[in-house]
């Protein structure tokens, strides 16, 4: 696709810890680091582990499990959003309205 460009931030992995270079390479990643994303972001330690131990489970059955698992499909937040929000003409009235 002309314009697009599959690249990664350099990253040094030491344990279960990671720092990220602030470096971009050219070509995809050598391994995910969504486990040592999550951790950086403040997810729960406890979900963390379990998660740890559900990727060992899948990566023990096949080693590229838990990659195929994802279609790649992304959903649209913003289209989910929509649905669930009052139609504005119908707020503005309620507003209105004492």
């Amino acid at each position: 696709m002309e314009g697009v460009a599959n690249v990664h931030l350099d990253a040094l992995e030491h344990g279960d810890t990671i720092a990220f270079m602030h470096s971009v390479q050219d070509g995809a990643a050598s391994k995910s680091y969504g486990l040592a994303v999550a951790a950086l972001a403040g997810v729960p330690k406890e979900v963390i582990k379990r998660a740890r131990q559900k990727l060992r489970e899948l990566e023990s059955i096949s080693p590229n499990a838990a990659a195929t698992q994802v279609d790649g499909t992304q959903m649209s937040l913003l289209a989910a959003r929509r649905r669930h929000r009052p139609p504005l003409k119908r707020w503005r009235i309620s507003i209105r309205t004492p």
